[in-house]
């Protein structure tokens, strides 16, 4: 008839591992924080010998016990426990770097700043001229904010040629406190033709040459060579013009971006 050791129907808890206890199986020891079950009779074998231990409860990790946390601190694992990643400086973003790589916090490296859009929708009409002339004002509020930064920018202008004649249009940038820059001026964009001609005219492209500041920003016509400027009309409308509009409609528009 078989033996029943009413002493070993269920797990033994023998608390800390100590090397010199004769343990047998089913006794169950605590070691570094994790709990293992005997599972063959031994003296002097570590919890960690799978010969005589299993383990049966892994301990965790006592986030309150890692160094120096604080707000927006981020925890990770290394491989090999987790460790405290410290919070990145405003605007920064949490980048992954791969498996087997611990992340980072990183900088974005183009960044869209703002948008600033202006029409101009008043029929104005300009003579010959051999000077510059300018054809508008968008604002006096333009603020660029960062002095590394570019400007974008796009220009539509409808125009009605009146009289015979080339010329081209810039942008030029005033900015408050003293400084003009001119864009675009003798870079090629012409028009030409004879009376009763339209066109669609747009000038794009970028610059940092401004430094951060707040900037009053005009368009202006001249003519290629100093001599002559032919006289346009911009935003010709139907009653004064013969219903010489061209495609893509009556308003002359502005619009900067500024990108990091």
């Amino acid at each position: 008839m078989a033996t029943v050791n009413l002493g070993r129907i269920k797990f033994v808890w023998q608390g800390a591992y100590n090397g010199a206890t004769a343990y047998v199986a089913d006794d169950v020891v605590s070691y570094n924080g994790s709990s293992y079950i005997c599972i063959l009779a031994s003296t002097g074998n570590l919890p960690t010998n799978a010969t005589y231990w299993n383990l049966m409860a892994q301990t965790g990790t006592d986030i309150t016990s890692i160094a120096g946390l604080a707000q927006g601190d981020v925890l990770y694992y290394n491989g090999t426990s987790w460790v405290r990643l410290g919070a990145g400086t405003s605007g920064q973003f949490l980048k992954t770097n791969g498996s087997g790589a611990n992340p980072a916090w990183a900088t974005v490296t183009q960044n869209f700043v703002s948008a600033n859009y202006y029409e101009w929708n008043t029929r104005t009409s300009l003579g010959q001229s051999s000077s510059d002339q300018q054809v508008v004002e968008f604002t006096t509020t333009l603020s660029k904010t960062n002095a590394s930064s570019y400007f974008h920018y796009f220009t539509t202008m409808p125009v009605d040629n009146t009289m015979q004649g080339t010329q081209y249009h810039f942008l030029r940038f005033i900015k408050s406190g003293g400084g003009t820059t001119d864009f675009n001026k003798g870079s090629g964009y012409l028009y030409s033709g004879q009376n009763d001609n339209a066109a669609f005219f747009v000038l794009n492209g970028r610059t940092n040459a401004l430094d951060a500041g707040t900037y009053t920003v005009r368009l202006f016509s001249a003519s290629n060579n100093g001599s002559n400027n032919g006289g346009h009309t911009y935003n010709p409308n139907a009653s004064s013009d013969d219903n010489r509009n061209p495609s893509g409609g009556q308003t002359t528009t502005l619009t900067l971006f500024e990108v990091l």
